[in-house]
């Protein structure tokens, strides 16, 4: 098995260092004629290829035999007369192309006979500055957004962002509360998708990686063999022989689609934790999966070896269980079969051929100030001194994760949290799952795009390969009611959100630090922070509003019948869950909402 797992991971980075150099940079690269298929003929003129409105140059290489030829994009005839023989000419196409799909033909070609006559290449879009007149998208929307988030901070919500690309443009983005709009934010959860999911997507593309590699096959027979057996409290106990199969037989897929069978989390980093009983703060019984809180490289090493450890609480495959514990995987994943460190690896494949400047894991060793972020946790990880474990951090954090296991164990670098952004970089790395690349640089193939996107079946359609979809109506709680079933993105603990919607070229990234406000009931140690109940918290309302303006004239009246019900059902929150305390913070979140329909 050791042998089995060495070649695979020596073979693994050849390929991987032999790829570095010749990185396909096209959209795409073909020649004509016949450039897909002699039996359809029809086929063998022509192409789609993805682009937007007023952008878009196009290469084309005439063979030394080619005498003439006809081009046309669209239903537009681009003049060849100055395309020469032997000659490479690059032809401005963006007077011609349209939002989405375009179409080229090359034809007429003279000689009638000849093969490879003429060879096309199509870079991918980039993202241009724009503006919210010409995107159809209503200006009535983020003024309405404008107003419920200021009401909100008026009323003690802390800070937020929001940028918008419509149709391959920046045409929004603002700021609200003690920030700007290059303040960087963690991103939490958001992470998973743009640093491991991202890593995987960027691997499958190249044929490094299959989402159908056994792990054991990456990490060896360690993964499984050294898993140990627990008796949970409250659950049947499963015989660890049985586990250990199970594990053996796991596969990136499934820790992507969180069905891997682990628990949907595990304090790694805390030394006060009872496996057994679900406890904290139970010194006598010192956490049996312990790895370490010190954010070492040495730490980090040990904290896969807990993996390894760590059994599973269910059949893999029979349920979907959103698991930390899975993307944490994923890190090492890429890193084992990269030879990259993750921050590393999306720095160079990602981050500097999209000329991404904020964005960053452990952004305080990486050139930035805690100035430069947005503070989280007003008590650190301590729950408001009600949770104690040694090395916990209890004054407030910024400029660092939040999550445990990120910065304690993973040393700021993982694959399900650590990742900290501005809207605006984050909204055009986000860009290009619509696209699959970016200029002359590809990143993922349309149908690993596809892949990563679908449905895991019908009965978990709300979840593809770790994107959270659309389905039906499935996430109204982050993307609001009126996307597709095609709709995916991600939402992170803090208060971030990614929408994407593909049937509108639509890029949305809302970031909100609105944990950075007290804990009604900490004794309780249940995430519940003062911040969740203002409107601007509740992330799903951005797209919904920006969805409602949509290429929509809507009436004054109907956005003020809009926030009258928004306000009606704030009300009835408080008076269901805070009742007569007019101090509690859901009475100033209805309150906030209040101010805005009064502005009407």
């Amino acid at each position: 098995m050791k042998k089995l797992f060495t070649s695979f991971l020596f073979l693994t980075l050849i390929s991987f260092a032999l790829f570095s150099q010749a990185s396909q940079a096209w959209q795409t690269e073909v020649s004509f004629p016949d450039w897909i298929t002699n039996t359809n003929f029809s086929a063998n003129n022509s192409l789609a290829f993805q682009f937007f409105h007023g952008q878009g140059k196009i290469e084309l290489e005439v063979s030394n035999e080619c005498k003439s030829f006809s081009l046309y994009i669209n239903d537009n005839r681009v003049s060849t007369k100055k395309f020469k023989s032997g000659g490479t000419y690059t032809v401005d196409i963006s007077k011609f192309t349209t939002d989405g799909r375009n179409f080229l033909q090359v034809s007429d070609i003279k000689p009638a006979d000849l093969k490879n006559a003429v060879r096309v290449r199509i870079p991918y879009p980039e993202v241009l500055e724009g503006s919210l007149k010409k995107s159809g998208l209503s200006r009535d929307s983020f003024s309405l957004i404008d107003k419920i988030i200021c009401a909100d901070i008026k009323n003690g919500f802390t800070s937020a962002q929001l940028a918008v690309i419509k149709d391959s443009r920046l045409v929004y983005q603002n700021v609200w509360g003690n920030a700007t709009n290059e303040t960087l934010y963690d991103l939490a959860s958001v992470s998973k998708m743009f640093t491991a999911a991202y890593a995987v997507q960027f691997l499958v593309t190249q044929g490094l990686l299959s989402v159908d590699t056994k792990l054991v096959d990456i990490f060896g027979e360690d993964f499984s063999e050294q898993t140990i057996s627990v008796d949970f409290a409250g659950k049947e106990p499963i015989p660890l022989e049985k586990i250990k199969d199970w594990k053996k037989n796991l596969t990136v897929r499934d820790v992507l689609c969180h069905s891997a069978g682990f628990s949907a989390g595990y304090p790694y980093f805390n030394d006060n934790y009872d496996l057994e009983k679900n406890e904290f703060n139970v010194a006598e019984n010192k956490n049996a999966l312990f790895s370490g809180n010190d954010g070492s490289e040495e730490t980090r090493e040990y904290t896969l070896q807990q993996i390894f450890r760590t059994p599973l609480i269910y059949e893999p495959g029979t349920k979907l269980v959103y698991s930390d514990i899975d993307f944490m995987i994923l890190c090492f994943v890429v890193e084992r079969v990269s030879g990259e460190r993750l921050d590393v690896f999306l720095k160079k494949n990602f981050w500097e051929p999209l000329n991404l400047e904020r964005i960053t894991f452990n952004p305080l060793e990486n050139g930035f100030s805690k100035s430069d972020c947005a503070p989280t946790d007003l008590t650190g990880n301590s729950y408001m001194g009600e949770l104690s474990f040694t090395g916990c951090r209890t004054d407030m954090i910024q400029g660092e994760v939040h999550d445990g296991n990120a910065f304690y164990a993973m040393g700021g670098i993982s694959g399900h949290a650590g990742l900290f952004a501005s809207a605006t970089d984050l909204a055009r790395l986000a860009s290009i799952m619509l696209t699959g690349g970016y200029k002359e640089h590809r990143f993922f193939s349309r149908n690993v795009i596809d892949l990563f996107t679908s449905p895991q079946s019908i009965k978990d359609a709300d979840y593809g390969f770790g994107w959270w979809r659309g389905g039906e109506m499935q996430n109204v709680r982050n993307f609001g009611s009126l996307c597709s079933s095609r709709a995916f993105g991600h939402n992170g603990f803090t208060g971030t959100v990614v929408f994407v919607e593909p049937e509108e070229n639509l890029v949305i990234v809302y970031l909100t630090n609105k944990i950075n406000t007290s804990m009604p009931a900490p004794e309780a140690l249940n995430n519940q922070f003062e911040g969740n109940f203002y409107q601007s918290a509740n992330l799903g309302f951005v797209p919904q509003i920006i969805l409602l303006g949509l290429n929509r004239d809507v009436s004054k009246s109907q956005w003020k019948s809009l926030v009258s019900g928004m306000a009606e059902d704030a009300r009835r929150k408080a008076e269901k869950e805070a009742g007569a305390d007019k101090n509690d913070v859901r009475w100033k979140a209805y309150q906030a909402l209040e101010s805005v329909l009064n502005q009407f």
